[in-house]
């Protein structure tokens, strides 16, 4: 008997938001809260990462509150369940001042779990984009409803300029993967029988 063992790269990635399912604005704005004065998200149809759409945040930080920011609300009435998974990743590009940029997660309900993120726009490559992974190992309380995900431009940096926010996923941790594959060799093994 002759035993031949596949490997395959399993990419597995639960979306947050790629923004392709927005008609326009005002459709992008039924899913943001807590804009801040100063700032003012849109969906721009032209400039996305992997597809033509993504948020648009143009901010202010000269004026108060001195920050500026929006919540991506998702995952419906329940939210998405993040447990087993290690890996938020966000990619944006920023246009005018270098503001650092602030990522946060809350629940459904509001409650933050913990996460706190910064990314402080260097040098960017000749697309503008660049890919953001966060370690969102460590998120506790309702990490089974994770419903909210704030963006925000903070100091050190005051001044304006834009954001773009695309292509928004969580993937799970190496352990995981491993486990999906051994047990979809385990099914295929039981199928043959």
């Amino acid at each position: 008997m002759v035993v031949v063992l596949g490997i395959t790269s399993v990419t597995y990635a639960l979306q947050v938001s790629d923004f392709e399912g927005y008609i326009d604005t005002p459709d992008l704005q039924t899913d943001l809260i807590g804009t801040t004065p100063n700032e003012t998200p849109t969906l721009d149809t032209t400039d996305g990462h992997y597809g033509p759409q993504c948020l648009e945040a143009t901010y202010n930080t000269w004026n108060s509150p001195w920050w500026s920011g929006t919540q991506l609300m998702f995952g419906g009435a329940n939210g998405q369940d993040w447990r087993g998974l290690s890996t938020l990743t966000v990619w944006y590009k920023v246009t005018g001042a270098a503001s650092r940029v602030e990522c946060d997660v809350y629940s459904i309900w509001g409650t933050s779990l913990g996460g706190q993120w910064f990314a402080t726009p260097g040098a960017t490559p000749a697309d503008g984009w660049v890919q953001w992974n966060m370690d969102i190992t460590g998120l506790t309380g309702y990490v089974n409803h994770v419903g909210r995900i704030q963006f925000a431009q903070v100091w050190p940096d005051y001044g304006g300029g834009t954001v773009l926010y695309d292509d928004i996923s969580v993937t799970p941790e190496p352990a995981t993967l491993a486990l999906l594959g051994l047990g979809g060799l385990t099914m295929l093994r039981r199928k043959r029988r």
